[in-house]
């Protein structure tokens, strides 16, 4: 449920490369702990993961997205990152914060497979189904 505030609300948008040291495992746990630290925060947004390219835009109170961009900007397991839009917006356009692209493996391949070989859907192919203000960042 989003909490009602008076502070003005903050879009942030970027692109970049999970780090290739970063084992599979630890970006499963990164996006269960972003997905509860976010819904905690009042922040909401998609996370789209292609492979080891990740596109989040997220949105939320100024100070809160201020500190998570923080964290984002300093974190390692990013690489490239590039930011693709952060200034104040109107209102949200995303109800909760949420991942497409993730779809983990049978069990048996999983354990052979480094994390790239999940298998992830493109970011194309998510974009058709999302509304229009939706689709990139």
């Amino acid at each position: 449920m989003l909490r009602v505030s008076n502070e003005p609300l903050v879009g942030f948008c970027f692109s970049s490369r999970i780090a290739d040291d970063v084992p599979r495992e630890a970006v499963l746990r990164l996006v269960r702990r972003a997905w509860s630290d976010n819904r905690r925060a009042d922040v909401t947004g998609i996370l789209r993961i292609d492979g080891a390219a990740l596109e989040q835009s997220v949105e939320g109170p100024c100070a809160t997205i201020l500190a998570l961009a923080a964290r984002i900007l300093t974190d390692r397991r990013h690489g490239r990152i590039v930011i693709r839009s952060f200034a104040p917006i109107a209102g949200r356009r995303f109800a909760a914060w949420t991942v497409e692209g993730l779809v983990p493996p049978a069990a048996d391949a999983a354990q052979a497979a480094p994390w790239r070989k999940l298998r992830l859907l493109s970011c194309a192919d998510l974009s058709v189904a999302s509304p229009p203000a939706a689709r990139r960042c």
